[in-house]
């Protein structure tokens, strides 16, 4: 037998539990007392058909009017059908069709005898057309009609990444939204971060201590924050499980008059490093023929290659081809020597050096020199109370510095002075960590942000290296001590919140000075002229010679 269309009007019976919202229908139930699962609620009309969410998936359903309904059986079809099952099942028609109407174009004969029963839809069609009846039948209109191929050769396939509803983020706003993310980090304990877009009156013990709705609204800080891309390429879905316990990036800091400014950075890629499709690196280095620490040593230093500029680093790059390539670019470079595990570095006898030291006084200095294609390599040794501390270089002499260190031993009290590498490796050694320090003390940008997304986490380490490098360079400029970093932070953000930048990075409604002079448009020969009498210093208010009181 075949299925009933349903359709509108259609007519059919459905389990009760079936029909949803089901608390209704299960109190329906209770009040005929029937079975809520096994009960069957007939002559459901059928008036309309919709997808629904229905157990937490969107399903299909009929829309029907009490008692309900649902897919069991159509009792009774509907006289307007549904568009799908208009062609589902054959519907029997008189094979006695009269073409109606002496107005009806005799060119589409048609007869009714020729129209197949399973194609319901082009029988109805050409019985329309037959009576003179016009549809649309979805064909493309004829001025619609083009010789061209489908695919332009005049576009160009594009990854769009901008919202066409949304308005554009502008170089101002980004700044705005920037420096209320400053501004954030300058507090701890604001928790939601709604609460500083809160119209609640500020509390003292409750909520943000400043609202920022004057600045940003709600929406469309979250609005940017969910948007915001760095790259032109999708974003990655690399999860770094471990960013927590490591460094992510080796750095390099410039810390003249104890101001360390960090000036250049590398990602610790690891394995994760990407590579082509056929095999080789994706990105390539320049020193891809050294060894892993001799690259990143030269990659490191790249831009003071030739300056003759020296570079103290850890005991992690105490490796020998690095120093001596270092030299060979024109960088002076030293490294702490330490043994790993049973072994010493290549090319460094730590036990007879140990052994050579025994019995010497804390303070004494000796260097061990060797020779190392073709250049001089130096192991500058500095004895310790309890053991000897070994710095590898191609520089460097012997001569004591204006550095004194303080040691106690066996006899008491001791002083010394520190010869040049290691004063070079006392004062350096810490510079990274100073950065680092005020990147993260009192209050660390990321931990504010919070953010899991990992080029958010790269964003927000980039930003903070950039604040502590803003603070130090603004130091060395006025030449004093840095302010503390929550109050160069709080001032960075009120200029980044209240900017008055343009598109184009320029200051809106700035006043313009009258240009000075140049040189070239000044009188380039100079006299020689006598003061005046009876006038002092020349007053360079007036431009003129101050004049002296006379007595009579």
């Amino acid at each position: 037998m075949a299925r009933k269309r349903g359709g509108i009007g259609a007519v059919g019976k459905a389990m009760a539990r079936f029909f949803h919202p089901s608390k209704e229908v299960e109190a329906k139930c209770l009040q005929e007392c029937k079975t809520y699962k096994s009960h069957v609620l007939e002559d459901a009309i059928i008036i309309g058909r919709e997808t629904c969410r229905i157990n937490r998936r969107n399903q299909l359903a009929y829309q029907c009017r009490l008692p309900f309904m649902d897919g069991n059986k159509i009792v009774k079809e509907g006289a307007t059908p549904f568009n799908d099952e208009a062609a589902a099942t054959p519907i029997l028609r008189d094979a006695s069709i009269e073409l109606r109407g002496s107005h009806v174009d005799p060119s589409p004969s048609v007869n009714a005898s020729y129209i197949y029963d399973r194609d319901t839809l082009a029988a109805d069609m050409a019985r329309l057309r037959a009576e003179g009846i016009e549809f649309d039948t979805e064909q493309p209109a004829p001025e619609n009609i083009t010789n061209e191929p489908l695919l332009s050769t005049t576009g160009k396939w594009e990854n769009l990444r901008t919202y066409p509803r949304r308005e554009r983020l502008t170089l101002p706003e980004f700044y705005r939204w920037l420096g209320c993310r400053f501004f954030m980090a300058c507090f701890v304990g604001v928790s939601p971060m709604e609460n500083w877009w809160s119209q609640k009156p500020i509390k003292q013990f409750d909520g943000a201590p400043f609202p920022l709705n004057d600045v940003m609204s709600r929406g469309r800080f979250r609005a940017i924050d969910a948007a915001i891309r760095y790259t032109g390429k999708p974003p990655s879905d690399f999860e770094d499980k471990f960013h927590h316990i490591r460094n992510e990036y080796h750095s390099i800091v410039d810390g003249d008059d104890g101001k360390p400014i960090m000036w250049r950075i590398k990602i610790q890629e690891g394995k994760d490093r990407p590579k082509k499709a056929d095999g080789p690196w994706a990105f390539p280095s320049q020193f891809e023929n050294e060894r892993k620490t001799v690259k990143l040593m030269l990659e490191m230093t790249e831009p003071i290659h030739g300056t003759g500029k020296i570079v103290t680093m850890d005991s992690g790059f105490c490796v020998s081809a690095g120093i001596l390539a270092l030299h060979d670019k024109g960088v002076y470079g030293q490294a702490l020597i330490k043994k790993r595990g049973r072994y010493w570095p290549r090319g460094v006898p730590g036990d007879e050096i140990i052994k050579h030291f025994e019995g010497k006084q804390i303070g004494e200095f000796e260097c061990f020199v060797q020779e190392k294609e073709g250049k001089q390599f130096l192991i500058q040794c500095h004895k310790e109370d309890k053991y000897v501390c070994k710095v590898m270089s191609t520089h460097g002499s012997m001569e004591e510095t204006d550095r004194v260190a303080w040691r106690i031993g066996k006899d008491g009290w001791s002083s010394f002075k520190y010869t040049e590498a290691f004063t070079n490796h006392c004062i350096a050694k810490h510079w990274v960590d100073d950065v680092n320090n005020r990147r993260h003390a009192p209050i660390g940008l990321e931990d504010i942000w919070a953010t899991k997304w990992w080029p958010h986490r790269q964003f927000t380490f980039m930003l903070s290296v950039a604040e502590v490098n803003a603070n130090n360079s603004s130091a060395r400029a006025l030449d004093v001590s840095a302010v503390h970093q929550i109050v160069f932070r709080k001032q960075l953000a009120k200029e980044m919140m209240y900017n008055k930048l343009t598109e184009t990075g320029g200051i809106r409604h700035s006043q313009i000075r009258a240009r000075k002079r140049s040189w070239e448009s000044l009188d380039m020969e100079h006299k020689l002229m006598t003061k005046p009498t009876y006038t002092g210093s020349w007053e360079k208010t007036s431009n003129a010679s101050r004049k002296k009181a006379q007595s009579i």
